[in-house]
């Protein structure tokens, strides 16, 4: 389920919205590859890459216009000669696991390659 405490003990860092209109605020995290494209949960930016961040944008609920508390998530996926972002929106139950995988399973199935901006 997926809630703010949930997001900071998974690892995910809280920042400002930015560009998503109606969001309060926004939970990133980088996902890291090896040299076999194998994703790790080891961080150590001298043998591993970036492969993406996956970020996910809270919306309050807003009562007076009868929508209720909703979240989405967002990826951008690399080739050597395009980028494309693949996004979700999300009901409160969705497991974090759940959606963490989607996207590596995105990045594999679509043959991406690390990220091209962060990754010195």
């Amino acid at each position: 389920m997926l809630n703010h405490d949930v997001l900071i003990m998974n690892g995910y860092g809280k920042h400002k919205a930015g560009h998503k209109q109606y969001a309060d605020c926004m939970y990133q995290k980088p996902f890291w590859v090896n040299q076999q494209g194998d994703f790790v949960s080891n961080s150590d930016p001298t043998r591993y890459k970036k492969a993406f961040y996956l970020n996910i944008y809270h919306y309050p609920a807003w009562p007076e216009h009868n929508l209720a508390e909703s979240w989405s998530s967002d990826m951008r996926c690399y080739s050597k000669t395009h980028s494309w972002d693949i996004e979700l929106m999300h009901e409160k139950n969705h497991a974090l696991g759940e959606i963490e995988e989607f996207y590596k399973a995105q990045y594999k199935a679509n043959d991406c390659i690390p990220d091209l901006h962060n990754n010195d």
